[in-house]
């Protein structure tokens, strides 16, 4: 996992602070509005105390029980204000949140190719649907918590002046209820890390299925599959158990004894009345506050929940994007990639590829028309020589001159390079879709990229044509079919350089022939992984990554 540098909480409170900066007047007219909502609950027992000493004719600046009656009905009033206020800011500045968290992670992951998450694609999905979600919650735990004490402490002052002995005896669960929340606080988080790991897994899980059906129903493992699903799910509910007994024990923990302060607190409170120390209205607004302030512990385990749930959805979060994605997330990285910077015909074209210790660095010199083969065993590192030279790994970059002036790798991008991966992806669409994603090509550069993909033939026959689904992922494919539109996608940009990894290794002899003798007759100069001996044949020159 990803984990960010600084402590959980550090990081969560970095990324709150962040995401408040980026829509500060917004943020601070919903924090007002809530806390003043929040601070509306001292009300309900001042007007109590004002009402019972209006009947015993001690109504508060003599007041009588019709003016007693227009302020109940006023704080009413006042109270659907601050709600309507609060929410009409409120709700718009928690989908902004998201969807701002769920923006800037995408803008991670599309601007750091060379990341590779380890969870499944059903795992990310609920990852940027779910946690981006309880971050967005955790943007209110500031005023939430502010006003909450700002409620407490109100209260308190009030009771106090009431009666300091009774008052002091409300801070006795407050302790309590700290002291024990602080020594379950790792436990808690613990668990709640379990179980959305065992959501997460479930989730992928589903996701795999899916999308795996044909290879399943071919191995004929389909009863083993949901066996395991059936084992997911086990572990998905032991572990939802144990995170809701541990949140139960702690809610018990937070109102039993909150309530076991407010019940003996009332019975000294009784004594007093007996006394005759206490008037119907004092005891009036002290049982008011007592209620209430007892809830706020109940508040505060809320508090308490959802930061535990923000500080896990962050580690998450990063876990999803490359490494340092917590220090980046509310910093505005938008998806948006910089336009390609324009580059000249391609003369001639040189990259030197760091292969890690002990490996020597590879150096590639070719010019327009001629064909470099990387060749090699198994685990030799062909792939990730061509995933560096194309800007696509984290850890090592290439160095890249294009004419002969130095350019940054993912410069090689259309319409001056095009990369075909050994397992192109698809979007679920059409033909037309997946050739036409990065750019509108005309009619005529789109025939023929087809012809030069060996692919125009195939698309006359089907039905549908251009328009044909390809499936989920390209599941409609065949394998040569699906290499061939990848290429196809590629060729429509006429690149100066193609950088194919293992592009003819599902096709037949005669198709794979045809393929190279129409792309070399194209006047590209082109990098080509394969192990095929009538491709390396073909090779102008061949790097072998065995020796």
């Amino acid at each position: 996992m990803n984990m960010p540098d600084a402590p959980p909480g550090a990081a969560l409170w970095a990324v709150i602070s962040r995401l408040i900066r980026r829509d500060p007047w917004r943020y601070a007219a919903t924090a007002t509005f809530w806390m003043l909502w929040h601070a509306w609950a001292l009300l309900p027992g001042l007007l109590a105390a004002a009402f019972f000493d209006t009947l015993q004719h001690r109504g508060p600046f003599g007041w009588g029980l019709h003016a007693v009656a227009a302020a109940a009905a006023a704080a009413g009033l006042l109270r659907a204000a601050l709600l309507l206020m609060a929410v009409r800011t409120g709700v718009p500045l928690h989908f902004r949140t998201r969807a701002r968290i769920q923006w800037e992670l995408l803008g991670l992951v599309l601007q750091h190719p060379g990341s590779r998450a380890s969870r499944s694609s059903g795992g990310l999905l609920s990852t940027f649907r779910d946690d981006a979600e309880r971050l967005a919650l955790a943007i209110d735990w500031p005023f939430d918590a502010l006003a909450g004490l700002v409620f407490w402490v109100g209260g308190i002052a009030i009771l106090w002046r009431v009666s300091p002995q009774l008052t002091l005896l409300v801070f006795l669960p407050v302790v309590t209820v700290v002291s024990v929340a602080s020594a379950a606080r790792t436990r808690l988080t613990r668990l709640l890390a379990g179980r959305r790991a065992a959501t997460t897994q479930v989730t992928g899980f589903l996701w795999d299925l899916w999308v795996g059906r044909d290879t399943l129903a071919a191995a004929g493992a389909e009863a083993r599959a949901v066996g395991h699903l059936a084992r997911l799910n086990v572990q998905r509910r032991t572990a939802e158990l144990r995170d809701r007994r541990g949140l139960l024990a702690l809610e018990a923990c937070f109102s039993g004894t909150a309530q076991l302060g407010v019940a003996l607190v009332l019975l000294a409170a009784a004594a007093a009345m007996q006394d005759g120390r206490f008037s119907v209205g004092a005891f009036a607004l002290f049982a008011t506050y007592l209620v209430q302030v007892a809830q706020y512990l109940g508040f505060v385990g809320y508090l308490m929940d959802s930061a535990r749930d923000a500080g896990v959805a962050v580690q998450r979060l990063a876990d999803a994007g490359p490494p340092g994605s917590a220090q980046s997330l509310g910093q505005g990285t938008s998806c948006a990639t910089a336009p390609a910077t324009a580059l000249p015909p391609l003369v001639e074209f040189a990259a030197t590829v760091p292969m890690g210790s002990p490996a020597p660095p590879v150096t590639i010199r070719l010019t327009p028309g001629r064909l470099t083969a990387i060749t090699g065993g198994v685990g030799s590192g062909k792939t990730t020589l061509l995933r560096h030279l194309m800007g696509l790994g984290l850890e090592r970059a290439a160095a890249v001159t294009w004419n002969g002036i130095a350019v940054d790798p993912r410069q090689l991008r259309p319409p001056h390079a095009a990369y075909v991966p050994e397992h192109p992806r698809f979007l679920s669409g059409s033909l037309r879709d997946n050739l036409t994603w990065a750019a509108e090509p005309s009619a005529q550069a789109l025939d023929a990229a087809l012809a030069r993909a060996a692919l125009d033939e195939e698309i006359r026959r089907f039905p549908e044509g251009l328009d044909t689904p390809v499936g989920v992922g390209g599941q409609a494919l065949s394998g040569g079919q699906a290499t061939r539109l990848a290429l196809a996608r590629a060729l429509v940009h006429a690149p100066g350089l193609l950088v194919a990894d293992s592009l003819t290794h599902a096709l037949d002899a005669d198709t794979e022939a045809r393929l190279w003798h129409s792309l070399l007759a194209q006047g590209m100069a082109i990098i080509a992984v394969s192990t095929r001996p009538a491709m390396l044949a073909l090779a102008d020159d061949v790097i072998d990554l065995s020796s």
